[in-house]
């Protein structure tokens, strides 16, 4: 039974600051509330880094609000500080929405700010503390806002995004369609124009990811792993290596490629931009597979039908799991698994176990056609080895507990201290006000003063001069 339901939802807002991958995901349960909402107004509010992805999706929203910055690595007060905050919410009161759904794994701050500023007769979100209690009211107080009790809901973390996704279809009694991703006529084209560019037309193509996101380095699986793994089913499946990434990464792709030709094997480098995820979705369409770490061009690749593997360390497992006909996932379990990439050790124990030869096996098996969504959980830690880790990290997990608590009360003296200050300098700045004021108002009264004090000397000269005496000289 729905706790919620869109049946008197006119204007729909949908939040969702996640990345590439979070966006593919969520995907089908967007098109599902695209279709329910049939009819009515619904803009959808997400990073501008990733708004051109939805071109390649089968609906369209009234609206597109694009965030030009990333809540989850920057704060409220920065973002308000660069005016770019400031497009967001404009963009948002314009919309004036009836309803506001955030369907982050992770709500950030925008959430409650939006809701806020906004103040939807319906709200969803995760139950999520993304900012603590004195630090979020000290945002909403910089922008003006009172609190606002928007709706949450449940959702462990060890479960499956697309697994959340339906529950939240669930819970607003809005039915699951189906939607696919798609590259249009001109991004098949300028794809294949870029590999006409390097002699490539008709190659069979390996998709390769051995990059990630920069501020999570410790999900990388090994580089020089990478490179073995991609030389070795290229040279045997004839397969020319196409490395993938992003503008900013291209001269570490190009660091791949030149260690991929002192390993024998040749190699292209595509680094896309914001603006070219329909080429970039073309491309991926092309290639025999893919393979490589844990990021959102893997997730865009299984979507388009590719199959391929990726390499799982415990950061957030099982949330983004393989979930696609003809993908893999290699992963070696461990007893920390969901840290959230704070790990405990000085490297990713859980990466390090998984060897070249693993990633050949599956990328074998992955190119063969012979399976659906498929997890290699493999064990390389004896028992001993698994009771130290488990040890060590719940050790690790209190003193990272205690430490966050004792940063939050630093950061509530701090926002404390602040807003003291900034009462304080309000204070001062209404008593100077108000001491220039009565200045100027005893100034213009002192003004006034001795302009009547000048005036009653003029009349007092009239008068002298119109005294019984003076009229008898006048007269004489």
């Amino acid at each position: 039974m729905p706790v919620a339901t869109l049946t008197d939802s006119q204007r729909v807002l949908i939040l969702h600051a996640g990345g590439l991958g979070d966006l593919v995901l969520s995907m089908p349960a967007l098109a599902s509330l695209r279709a329910a909402l049939d009819g009515r107004r619904v803009t959808l509010c997400c990073r501008s880094d990733f708004a051109h992805l939805t071109d390649l999706w089968p609906f369209a929203f009234e609206r597109l609000i694009e965030i030009d910055f990333d809540p989850y690595m920057t704060s409220p007060l920065d973002a308000n500080r660069s005016g770019r905050l400031d497009d967001v919410l404009q963009a948002a009161r314009e919309e004036a929405p009836d309803t506001l759904l955030s369907l982050e794994l992770a709500p950030t701050w925008l959430t409650p700010i939006l809701a806020a500023l906004t103040r939807p007769r319906m709200s969803l979100a995760r139950k999520h503390e993304s900012l603590p209690p004195a630090r979020l009211s000290s945002a909403l107080e910089l922008l003006g806002l009172s609190s606002f009790a928007y709706d949450t809901y449940d959702a462990p973390d060890n479960r499956q995004e697309a697994i959340r996704y339906a529950s939240i279809l669930e819970i607003l009694g809005v039915p699951a369609v189906t939607a696919g991703v798609n590259p249009c006529d001109d991004d098949r084209k300028a794809a294949e124009a870029l590999l006409g560019a390097h002699a490539l037309q008709g190659r069979d193509l390996l998709g390769c990811f051995p990059l990630g996101n920069p501020h999570v380095l410790l999900k990388h699986w090994p580089l020089d792993r990478h490179v073995a793994a991609i030389s070795t089913v290229a040279g045997r499946h004839h397969l020319m290596p196409l490395l993938f990434g992003n503008e900013t990464e291209r001269d570490s792709l190009q660091g791949v490629a030149a260690r991929l030709r002192h390993a024998g094997s040749d190699s292209i480098v595509f680094a896309g931009n914001r603006e070219s995820w329909g080429t970039t979705a073309a491309l991926l369409a092309r290639c025999s597979a893919f393979f490589g770490n844990d990021t959102g061009l893997a997730h865009l690749a299984a979507a388009l039908g590719t199959p391929g593997v990726t390499v799982y360390g415990g950061g957030t497992w099982p949330s983004f799991e393989p979930w696609a006909s003809g993908t893999i996932g290699i992963v070696n379990p461990l007893p920390c698994f969901g840290c959230g990439w704070d790990c405990a050790f000085a490297s990713a124990l859980c990466l390090e176990a998984i060897e070249i030869a693993d990633s050949v096996e599956a990328l074998e098996r992955a190119l063969s056609g012979a399976c659906g969504p498929k997890i290699v959980a493999l064990q390389r830690r004896s028992q001993a080895e698994l009771d130290t880790i488990a040890s060590a990290s719940s050790t690790y997990r209190v003193a990272q507990a205690d430490r966050r608590r004792r940063y939050d009360v630093i950061l509530d003296l701090q926002e404390r201290l602040l807003r003291t200050h900034r009462v304080a300098t309000l204070r001062r700045d209404l008593l100077l006000d108000a001491e220039r004021r009565r200045s100027q108002d005893d100034a213009e009264r002192s003004a006034e003063i001795a302009a009547l004090k000048a005036e009653i000397k003029r009349l007092h000269r009239e008068l002298d001069s119109l005294s019984p005496g003076n009229r008898r000289d006048a007269g004489g």
